[in-house]
């Protein structure tokens, strides 16, 4: 029974991946040290290409739905498909750590996520390193920037969306996971030395947060090592720090809060940590600890003790030595694991959803065409996850669940309503906006609420008679979601 489970949960995840490949295209390498590697990862191509800029250590790109590059970034360069940096697309996060080295110094420092609206805007986050003393560079803020294609004549243009965030965050942890409703995204980023966890909701309007939640363990010393990330359905979230060590958490994609955290002691060999990746079935979990790949299973009663190493590195040299660092998950459904040295090599879990030995980890089994630039690997979230049938979330088509938590200092009427609805918003000081989606969550209407008026009112003119969900939002939370009906 348990095995036609994951069969269905592999299908399920298979499914939905029809046109969805945002992923299909990795970038690695530099010109200047002898050029950059094109990967089409779904044809199975590799090619040599002139990359302006240094694809090193923060890394991430975007393909269109089937899988056409569109362009790519280090997390200070934006680099259009004709490899070129876009308008507008050079000196992000602008400082002395910019001066300083030819890409972010941050592992998982960027990632981008379509706008599920407009096929030609991309969000892009990235997270600004500078130094905290001395010598230590420590991301120290969060930002986006819009990504259009269209512009300037079809090579891009990048426009500053804003600072998210202005605070001490862990290197290695900005992740993305889709909302419960299929079509937003959570982004999630921890605190620096903490337990909190930030969360910003991405939706075809813009992006709202941070909001956040106080969870499991706290770094104290080496937090700045290791990477996380989400299951392939999102119901787990993996971190690995040399310091807190495996952490384990379920994450509900409809309210965005993390719950049952579970720390899993691992032996440390190195003070730069090592990666996470899960299965595609989300049976297991692997980490990567330098010397070794360790598998655990899930299903098992104690996760701890259904560890089980499926590789020991085996020497080879390639430029330096060919280490386990760390992970991706790709769209042919196997794991590559990058090194933490500059070398042309991948190594190649073959068959993540086998238990033990069968997983077969191919060491160094994909040869690049140039060097792989400082243990680079690009941050994907799984684009391909849809809405979680049978969900609030799903049933309301918001991504905003009515409950206990929202006040109602909103009032809309009347409902039904015809022509125009008017909203009372009393004694509520900050701007708001209010989003209408239509039956199937399509977002039909924007509106920029007056403020500090207590009273708005918004036209229904030219829309369809049936019901809407509405959401009013601030800053930081969510002040009303439900159905309206248009007569």
């Amino acid at each position: 029974m348990l095995k036609y489970i994951f069969f269905l949960l592999c299908l399920a995840v298979n499914l939905v991946a029809i046109g969805q490949l945002h992923d299909n295209t990795w970038i690695t390498g530099w010109s200047l040290l002898g050029g950059g590697t094109k990967w089409d990862v779904s044809n199975h191509t590799l090619s040599y290409d002139s990359i302006p800029i240094c694809a090193g250590i923060s890394n991430a790109s975007m393909s269109d739905a089937q899988g056409n590059l569109l362009f790519y970034t280090n997390g200070f360069q934006v680099v259009n498909r004709y490899n070129e940096i876009m308008e507008n697309g050079d000196s992000l996060n602008y400082g002395q750590v910019y001066q300083n080295y030819p890409g972010n110094p941050n592992i998982l420092g960027c990632l981008a996520l379509p706008n599920s609206q407009n096929s030609n805007l991309y969000y892009l986050f990235t997270e600004k390193m500078e130094y905290t003393n001395s010598s230590v560079a420590q991301p120290i803020e969060l930002n986006y920037y819009i990504v259009d294609i269209d512009m300037n004549n079809g090579k891009g243009g990048v426009l500053f969306g804003g600072v998210l965030l202005h605070d001490t965050l862990a290197q290695g942890h900005l992740r993305a996971i889709k909302h419960a409703n299929g079509r937003d995204w959570w982004v999630v980023v921890p605190q620096y030395r903490s337990n909190k966890y930030y969360l910003f909701l991405v939706t075809s309007s813009g992006v709202y947060g941070p909001y956040s939640q106080n969870i499991g363990p706290a770094g104290k010393l080496r937090d700045f090592s290791g990477t996380a990330c989400f299951s392939q359905l999102g119901d787990k979230y993996a971190r690995y720090t040399d310091d807190i060590k495996l952490l384990l958490m379920d994450f509900d994609r409809c309210n965005g809060k993390f719950a049952n955290p579970l720390v899993i002691p691992v032996d440390s060999v190195t003070p730069f940590g090592g990666g996470v990746a899960f299965s595609p079935n989300g049976r297991f979990l692997y980490l990567t600890n330098f010397y070794t790949v360790t598998q655990f299973d899930l299903t098992a009663n104690d996760i701890g003790q259904s560890r089980d190493t499926v590789a020991v590195y085996d020497g080879f040299m390639g430029y330096a030595q060919t280490s386990f660092f760390h992970l991706q998950l790709a769209v042919d459904n196997k794991i590559y694991i990058t090194s933490s040295n500059g070398i042309k090599y991948f190594h190649i879990i073959e068959q993540p959803n086998n238990k033990g030995d069968s997983c077969t980890v191919i060491q160094h089994g994909l040869e690049l065409p140039t060097i792989n630039m400082g243990a680079t690997i690009p941050n994907f979230p799984n684009y391909r996850l849809g809405a979680l049938a049978g969900s609030a979330c799903d049933t309301l088509k918001t991504g905003i669940v009515k409950a206990e938590g929202i006040r109602q200092e909103v009032r809309l009427y009347p409902n039904p309503a015809t022509d125009k609805l008017h909203i009372s918003t009393s004694g509520i000081a900050e701007p708001l906006t209010c989003v209408l989606f239509n039956a199937i969550g399509q977002e039909v209407r924007w509106y920029a609420l007056a403020q500090p008026q207590e009273n708005s009112e918004i036209s229904l003119a030219n829309l369809p008679k049936g019901v809407y969900y509405c959401r009013v939002l601030g800053r930081e939370k969510v002040y009303y979601a439900d159905k309206i009906v248009k007569e």
